[in-house]
């Protein structure tokens, strides 16, 4: 009886589970398009869903989504916040890897970094850690000083306004927030870690800041992040799903479509324009034209692929991959950034239950994710602080970030969470060995993500052939300039250091040496920190391999409107045009992106 009892409870639970993510999926893809549209967006991922759901309020255009994924659906990895770090590797992932770097990343079989791209309904947006980070208003200023015009803080505020609905319960201020937008945006949950960490920030001198979506961002904040009643808020489930069974009239979104490349014609004047793309779904190769404007939304690694394969790119690159040269545009794929990360792992002997989230935390709040959607399944983490080292560098623009994992893992959970990160084999087995003697199994209690927000290390994205389905050629050129790696040890230095405040001390906190490489180095040190930062980068954030620029910049892809220099009616929107990296995650400003581009194309086509 006890055991019926018991599997009628776990059925009853997991029907509960199901049904929740379930109500939130209706099929809103077709399966082939029709022979034309207005426009022809290519990628279904965070820039592309907000472009089309603006494009069609205007009931006259009628537009196109292709979408190399399949469909978001109800899965848990996807929808459930917690689960994030266990997208990386599986079926929605890209899994696109880095060249290997032969004076980096130890840690990683074959000195490659796994670079964790979205490949379903919603593309990144579906499988990152949710952070709604604008990054410093400076970060914008300084594209439009570059020429960008139109692209300074002042500028693009509205948009960011525009694309939110604030749920915050911290304070905010109202002056920088929206109430009207399709994304939901809240507080991530205080637990008892959070205020631990603010208190040690403080100890060290940081300010604490009430809203690093405002004016002032340096010091420490609660992070904001894309959720709604405990479930992930994704450009697909914010943007699309709400409105796409009203609009299929004139919003048409194909899934499973590999788009191969952008259609081009020449006129008799010598003028080159897109007049559609031509994709594979299925085994069979589909021409689609569009008698507006083709939208390139395909990512940091998709859109530089996409445009080389159709000609558009370095001339030089393209004739060594048989490619006829539509457009020799040397910027393509020549500004390639990304944020290093490095985590630094603690242990805490005097922490309470419910400082962190462990299973035991997860499985006690389990009924109030199910009912109210809070406790540690909804909260992707707690707190975050931005520091500023470089002094010569713009003064409000942070170089470092230290952001708060509040999260406990034994031994098994720790291997399940890394089995698709590419690290060798058995380098963490000495202190998962010491973990099992001396502290139950717990092998720690939170780490401090390390982050370098302005890596001065420039990488590269090419073609490794001529085919549509091989996986690009991505050089990120870790830590090429020796002031990246100076400042990265100069953060995990102070998170280190974390370890002598007061705060830190009440719980027993102590840095946990989990590299195995790294254990002779005392930890702290300037060699241990040296070990991890060049151990491995992550390189979650990438940005800038289709850069906006002024035309005599030989780097520059798009103007400031976003259109690809020499080829008419085709647009860039996406991570990829950003001049330089922001100080922050990259999510809230694609969402502004999508929207301020939606306005350029909308101002282009009356």
């Amino acid at each position: 009886m006890h055991i019926m009892l018991k599997s009628a409870v776990l059925f009853l639970t997991l029907s509960f589970v199901l049904f929740k993510l379930y109500s939130r999926y209706i099929s809103i893809t077709i399966d082939l398009p029709d022979e034309e549209y207005d426009f022809i967006i290519v990628g279904g991922g965070l820039t592309g869903s907000v472009i089309a759901r603006r494009l069609t309020d205007n009931t006259s255009f009628k537009v196109l989504i292709l979408e190399a994924g399949p469909e978001d659906g109800y899965d848990p990895f996807v929808n459930i916040p917690l689960l994030g770090p266990l997208n990386v590797g599986i079926w929605n992932d890209w899994k696109f890897k880095s060249e290997s770097q032969s004076a980096s990343l130890h840690m990683k079989t074959d000195n490659v970094e796994h670079l964790a791209r979205g490949k379903l309904l919603g593309g990144t947006s579906s499988i990152n850690f949710q952070y709604y980070m604008r990054g410093s208003p400076s970060d914008y200023d300084s594209w439009e000083s570059e020429g960008n015009v139109g692209w300074g803080f002042g500028s693009v505020l509205k948009y960011f306004i525009k694309s939110e609905t604030s749920n915050h319960f911290y304070p905010i201020d109202e002056r920088y927030h929206g109430h009207e937008g399709p994304l939901h945006v809240t507080h991530s949950e205080k637990i008892g870690m959070s205020d631990v960490f603010l208190n040690a920030a403080k100890e060290t001198g940081l300010d604490y800041v009430v809203d690093h979506n405002a004016k002032d961002i340096i010091g420490a904040a609660v992070i904001q992040t894309s959720a709604k009643r405990g479930l992930r808020q994704s450009a697909s489930t914010s943007y699309l799903r709400s409105i796409a069974h009203l609009r299929r009239d004139r919003l048409h979104i194909v899934a499973d479509a590999h788009v191969t490349k952008i259609l081009i014609k020449e006129r008799e004047d010598g003028i080159k324009s897109a007049s559609g793309v031509e994709f594979i779904k299925n085994g069979k190769t589909i021409s689609v034209n569009a008698k507006r404007e083709v939208v390139l939304s395909a990512g940091v690694f998709g859109t530089p692929q996409i445009l080389m394969l159709s000609g558009i790119g370095p001339a030089k690159h393209l004739l060594e991959h048989g490619i006829s040269v539509v457009k020799d545009l040397p910027g393509v794929g020549s500004n390639y950034q990304d944020h290093m990360f490095a985590p630094v792992y603690f242990h805490a002997k005097n922490l309470s239950f419910g400082d962190t989230a462990g299973i035991k935390e997860i499985l006690y709040n389990f009924p109030g994710w199910l009912w109210k959607g809070s406790g540690p399944l909804g909260n992707t983490g707690g707190v975050f602080a931005n520091l500023k080292f470089d002094k010569l560098e713009r003064k409000k623009t942070p170089d470092f970030q230290a952001i708060v994992i509040p999260a406990e893992a034994d031994t098994f959970l720790f291997r399940l969470l890394i089995s698709n990160y590419l690290y060798k084999d058995n380098i963490f087995e000495e202190e998962i060995e010491r973990a099992k003697r001396e502290r139950n199994g717990v092998l720690f209690s939170f780490l401090i993500h390390s982050v370098l927000l302005h890596p001065k290390s420039k990488g590269t994205v090419g073609l490794r052939s001529s085919s549509p389905f091989s996986k690009p050629k991505i050089n990120p050129n870790v830590h090429s300039h020796p002031d990246d790696l100076e400042i990265m040890i100069k953060g995990m230095k102070w998170i280190s250091n974390l370890t002598t405040t007061a705060a830190f001390r009440k719980i027993g906190a102590e840095v946990v040496p989990l590299v195995s490489k790294c254990r002779k180095e005392k930890p702290g040190s300037y060699a241990f920190n040296k070990c991890l930062a060049t151990g491995e980068a992550m390189l979650f954030h990438g940005c800038c391999s289709a850069k906006m620029g002024r035309f005599e910049d030989t780097e520059a892809v798009v103007d400031p409107q976003l259109r690809v220099y020499g080829v008419d009616r085709l647009r860039i929107a996406d991570a990829s045009i950003m001049p330089h990296q922001i100080s922050a995650a990259p999510q809230a400003t694609c969402y502004m992106i999508g929207e301020k581009a939606a306005d350029l194309i909308k101002e282009s086509n009356p």
